[in-house]
């Protein structure tokens, strides 16, 4: 008997991210994009310096040794 393993996921990456958000705000996907990067920045540098990030509807994040 064979077992099926579980599909996997689509991986939604930045750009996707910036695609949806750039036509729901009608701004450049460029634009965009630069403010996901930004961001991303900002949470990495915050994290750490061993920040935690709260997000809401997302959760809070931390690094953990």
């Amino acid at each position: 008997m064979a077992t099926k393993k579980a599909a996997k996921a689509p991986t939604v990456v930045l750009k996707h991210l910036a695609a949806d958000l750039s036509e729901k705000h009608d701004m450049s996907k460029k634009a965009v994009e630069t403010i996901l990067n930004d961001l991303v920045g900002l949470m990495t540098k915050h994290l750490k310096k061993g920040n935690r990030l709260r997000l809401a509807g997302l959760g809070i994040l931390q690094v953990r040794k």
